[in-house]
């Protein structure tokens, strides 16, 4: 699972930022229900049985690509959707060529830990 927040929502697409440095750009008609700039949301993925261009809510399907040598920047299973790529943790399970389900759903009480850190950091700079 990759854990992130949704950053902003621009036009057709909600920016998602991963904790693991990923940014993604999500479809906006296609996410979870009541999702709002700020929230925590987790992502993840399950063989597919759908066209790799299927997307509803909360799900994209993509295509798992080809491993590369691991570098510094990046590592894991890379996981087309669209013209993006998503560097997916180490799953046996991914083999490439083979449609994947990427879900994103929302996670209120990691909304609600990160907004409370956030409040903490700013009381502790500005008192």
């Amino acid at each position: 699972m990759l854990r992130g927040v949704v950053d902003s929502l621009e036009e057709d697409w909600a920016i998602v930022v991963l904790d693991d440095g990923q940014r993604l750009d999500w479809p906006r008609k296609n996410l979870p229900p009541d999702v709002r700039v700020g929230m925590a949301v987790t992502l993840d993925v399950a063989p597919a049985q759908a066209t790799a261009t299927a997307v509803t809510d909360g799900v994209w399907v993509g295509k798992v690509g080809r491993r590369r040598k691991a570098t510094a920047q990046i590592a894991g299973v890379p996981i087309r959707l669209g013209d993006q790529t998503l560097h997916w943790p180490e799953k046996g399970e991914l083999k490439a060529g083979r449609a994947v389900a990427v879900r994103m759903a929302v996670d209120e009480a990691d909304t609600t830990a990160r907004r409370q850190r956030v409040r903490k950091l700013l009381d502790d700079i500005f008192g």
